[in-house]
């Protein structure tokens, strides 16, 4: 086997261990902390309310996008 061939070889491996560690993983939040949610149509009054209620305190709200 030459060079070329196993670096080929080894960044497939690379690659096929990241996804299948990705795929695998086991999502958590940390304890205490309530788990994530999608905010959908049909949610958006309880987030409303929750995020409401918390006045005095300090509120982040994070939105991602795929692209």
């Amino acid at each position: 086997m030459n060079r070329q061939s196993l670096l080929r070889l080894l960044g497939l491996l690379a690659i096929a261990g990241a996804l299948a560690g990705y795929l695998l993983r086991t999502p958590h939040t940390p304890s205490g902390q309530p788990a994530l949610q999608a905010l959908k149509g049909e949610n958006i009054s309880a987030f409303r309310e929750d995020f409401n209620k918390a006045a005095g305190e300090v509120r982040v709200i994070l939105l991602l996008s795929p692209t």
